[in-house]
């Protein structure tokens, strides 16, 4: 199968999934983003969130999480209710928190276009596939993978759906066309 019809049939299953779009980046270094992130831990921002001093390099890099590292797959999920909460004399909390833990509901669907990814490829796939949950940089793939743009509020914003979605993300080192 040449490798823009692998894209078709990737992004044909992602929709069928629920997922609202896909996208493609080549596996390079994050460069520019590594560099801000450098500055930023520098700076003590990341206050007591000690994690994020690890697996800098992992975090920029794709290929320090798959070895030949090709193609980083990017999805996104929506989680608008278009609704408020019914009693409004309660506690306000996040949309995204209204429904059930995303990750539970993400996560599997992110794993079956992963384990599709590797029903249709002819050659032996390794990836590994992430819902907030791995040292990768979500949204600056899903900007370079053409989902939206970084805002200056750090959110990840797309012209139709704002940014009311969650990312999933697959790293394989097999090449799937940007």
């Amino acid at each position: 199968m040449d490798s823009y019809t692998l894209r078709k049939l990737l992004e044909e299953k992602a929709h069928e999934l629920g997922f609202l779009e896909f996208g493609v980046a080549k596996a390079d270094a994050l460069d520019e983003e590594a560099q801000r992130l450098r500055e930023y831990l520098d700076l003590g921002y990341h206050a007591a969130m000690e994690w994020m001093t690890r697996n800098v390099r992992r975090r920029t890099d794709p290929r320090e999480v798959v070895p030949g590292a090709q193609s980083v797959i990017m999805v996104s999920y929506n989680y608008y209710t278009g609704r408020a909460p019914e009693d409004n004399s309660k506690a306000k909390i996040s949309n995204y928190a209204w429904g059930d833990d995303y990750h539970e509901v993400v996560t599997p669907k992110v794993r079956d276009l992963e384990t599709y990814l590797h029903e249709i490829t002819d050659s032996d796939v390794h990836s590994l596939s992430y819902v907030d949950t791995g040292p990768i940089m979500e949204k600056a793939w899903a900007a370079r993978a053409g989902i939206g743009w970084i805002g200056k509020h750090t959110n990840l914003i797309h012209r139709e759906h704002g940014s009311w979605f969650f990312l999933g993300a697959i790293i394989a080192d097999h090449y799937c066309p940007v």
